[in-house]
């Protein structure tokens, strides 16, 4: 990747372009239209039947819950039986 980079700069220098300022790469130091809540966080994605999706809707009604709060404690249980600290947000 050193070398895009290179031929990247090498370009702009050789057209007089000013190299533009390298992006943050972590999450708090870009926010920009990113909910308050939800800096410093990042999304983690799985795919499911529906059915899944629709069961954990209505657990999440009936507990008067959020979704994000009954993942967040279905993986802090699996972090516990693998004998890790359980370190997910449950609301």
């Amino acid at each position: 990747m050193a070398k895009t980079r290179d031929l990247r700069a090498a370009i702009q220098q050789r057209a007089g372009v000013r190299p533009a300022d390298p992006a943050p790469t972590d999450v708090d130091q870009a926010p920009g239209n990113r909910q308050a809540s939800r800096i410093g966080k990042v999304t983690i994605n799985a795919y499911f039947r529906k059915p899944v999706r629709d069961q954990l809707k209505m657990l999440a009604l009936q507990q008067e819950r959020t979704l994000q709060g009954l993942l967040g404690e279905a993986l802090n249980e699996l972090f516990a039986k693998h004998g890790l600290p359980e370190i997910a947000d449950t609301d």
